[in-house]
C-alpha cells in the first residue's frame, strides 16, 4: 500500500515539473524522481509511517495530503509536503515538511549547503527571535527554538517551519519564518 502511495507522489511531481517546464537537460527525469523520493521519504516523513499506513488502510476518518512547489527559480525547486489526519479526539494531526532540490545537479540541498557551521549559532538567535515575534511573546514558547533541517529556499532567503507542538501549542499552528540571505551573512 505504501509503495502505491509513493508511486502516486512521484507521478504527481513529474507531471508538475513537466507542466511547469522546469526540468533541465542537466538533470534527467530519474534524477528528479530519485531526489523527490528522498524528499518525501526523508526522516520527517518516515516518522509518520504509522500515520500514513493508518490513513491508507481506511482506519482514519479523514486524511489529506498535498505536495506542491513552494518556490521555483533557475537554481532551485523547493517543495512543500503537507499531511493531515483526523482519527478522533480534540483535533487532527498535521505536519509540513520542506525540501529543496538543486535543478542543475538534482541534489537535495541541506542546511550546510547554505549556512557554514560557524554561523549556526547566529542562525539560531535569528530563528528564535522570529518565532517569538510570530507567536506573540516568549511566554508562548513550549520548547526551545533550535536550528532545524525542515527548511526550503524561497526568493528572499530560507523558510523554516516548526510544526505544531515543536515550539508552540497546537492552536498556534505551524510556525513559518523566513531568514533572509542578508541575515545569514
Amino acid at each position: 500500500m505504501k509503495k502505491d502511495y509513493m508511486k502516486k507522489c512521484y507521478s504527481l511531481l513529474w507531471v508538475s515539473l513537466a507542466f511547469l517546464g522546469c526540468h533541465k537537460e542537466e538533470a534527467s527525469e530519474s534524477v528528479y524522481l530519485q531526489n523527490y523520493i528522498d524528499f518525501i521519504s526523508s526522516e520527517e516523513i518516515r516518522q509518520n509511517t504509522d500515520f500514513l499506513s493508518a490513513a491508507s488502510s481506511g482506519a482514519t476518518e479523514e486524511y489529506v495530503s498535498k505536495y506542491c512547489i513552494e518556490f521555483l527559480d533557475e537554481k532551485y525547486i523547493s517543495f512543500r509536503a503537507e499531511e493531515y489526519s483526523y482519527t478522533g479526539g480534540a483535533h487532527g494531526y498535521n505536519k509540513t515538511t520542506f525540501g529543496t532540490i538543486n535543478r542543475k545537479t538534482g541534489k537535495r540541498m541541506q542546511l550546510a549547503d547554505f549556512v557554514p557551521s560557524d554561523k549556526l549559532s547566529k542562525l539560531n538567535e535569528v530563528l528564535r527571535a522570529k518565532v517569538i515575534q510570530k507567536i506573540g511573546g516568549e511566554e508562548n514558547l513550549l520548547d526551545e527554538v533550535k536550528v532545524i533541517e525542515n527548511f526550503c529556499v524561497v526568493k528572499d532567503g530560507l523558510k523554516f517551519v516548526y510544526n505544531p507542538y515543536e515550539v508552540a501549542s497546537y492552536s498556534m499552528g505551524a510556525i513559518e519564518v523566513v531568514v533572509s540571505f542578508d541575515e545569514l551573512k
